[in-house]
């Protein structure tokens, strides 16, 4: 928040305020993804095999804590819903609001692989 506000003013303390009534319960972050060769078209099958690839690895990767704790990707992300074709909420990556292409392929290599 220190990047967008002025500090010293009025507004530092307005958005502090704010702060103390609305805290921030998510923070969103994005992944863009280009081409190893500039300018190559990265919607083709291999590049998205490789998008599909990193996906994978950071849905299934975790961290620890400082009080050694482990959280799963699917324990930080933002509860949303939707992100998965099929509505498969039995699946936890289908909770977690996560906006890609590879939803047309319900995040499954398999599928993704055999779409001609």
């Amino acid at each position: 928040e220190k990047l967008w506000v002025p500090q010293n003013t009025q507004a530092e303390v307005e958005q502090d305020q704010y702060l103390s009534y609305f805290p921030p319960s998510s923070r969103f972050n994005q992944v863009i993804l280009t081409s190893k060769t500039s300018g190559a078209n990265v919607l083709t099958k291999d590049s998205l095999i490789e998008a599909m690839t990193m996906h994978s690895q950071i849905e299934d990767g975790s961290i620890d804590d400082d009080e050694g704790v482990t959280y799963t990707y699917t324990d930080l992300c933002t509860k949303a819903g939707g992100s998965c074709a099929t509505q498969d909420f039995s699946d936890p990556i289908c909770t977690c609001l996560v906006l890609s292409v590879l939803k047309m392929w319900n995040y499954d290599m398999d599928t993704l692989q055999a779409d001609d």
